[in-house]
């Protein structure tokens, strides 16, 4: 009796979302695909609370950013759209007590160019932009944080744990996006470098 008194308690308490983890978890990789592979911004409206704080980059570097709200959020991963072609595979999700833990493999493929509508939406991503066919060899110094110097079409792989903190209504409060390495993969393909990473994923899926 005394075990299942300990399991109705741990039930009520701290493992009470057991339930739905799963749930979560997929939430979770959804979300992330359809924002970053995508651009499906509308998800972020749908998942994240009105105050919403997303934090990037301040492990590789204190240049990383603090973005409060869907607004700001938005026009950070636009202006990643706006110069890369991006395949996200979210190999591992965790959910546990309020918090979804996401381990991805992103694949980046630098295009170095600004849609002209850009600067309608007031984007200034702080990076080189090339505009000329002519400048497609050149080397550009690192355009986002934490990545290497690029050329025109070079495929980067960044490994990467993305933290979601909930609130009580199972709103996203807080993002955090953790790199833990980035390889320049040079002029690969990118789908038969998802590829790989897919594979990892359905291996470790498949142990769950």
């Amino acid at each position: 009796m005394e075990h299942v008194n300990r399991i109705i308690a741990e039930l009520s308490g701290d493992s009470r979302d057991i339930a739905f983890r799963r749930a979560l978890e997929e939430t979770a990789r959804n979300h992330l695909a359809c924002l970053l592979v995508h651009e499906e911004y509308e998800t972020i409206d749908a998942w994240y609370a009105p105050d919403v704080t997303m934090v990037t980059g301040l492990d590789t570097t204190l240049d990383g950013e603090i973005l409060k709200g869907h607004d700001e959020i938005k026009m950070h991963y636009e202006a990643l759209h706006d110069q890369a072609e991006i395949l996200l595979v979210p190999v591992l999700a965790v959910s546990d007590r309020g918090r979804i833990t996401v381990y991805t493999e992103t694949y980046y493929k630098w295009l170095g160019k600004v849609e002209d509508d850009a600067k309608d939406r007031n984007v200034e991503p702080p990076f080189v932009r090339i505009m000329e066919d002519d400048a497609k060899d050149d080397i550009v110094e690192p355009p986002f944080v934490g990545w290497p110097a690029v050329s025109y079409g070079d495929v980067l792989k960044s490994r990467e744990v993305v933290v979601f903190d909930l609130n009580d209504e199972m709103k996203v409060k807080r993002v955090e996006w953790r790199q833990l390495g980035m390889d320049l993969l040079g002029k690969v393909s990118l789908d038969a470098q998802a590829r790989k990473s897919e594979e990892l994923q359905a291996l470790i899926q498949g142990d769950i």
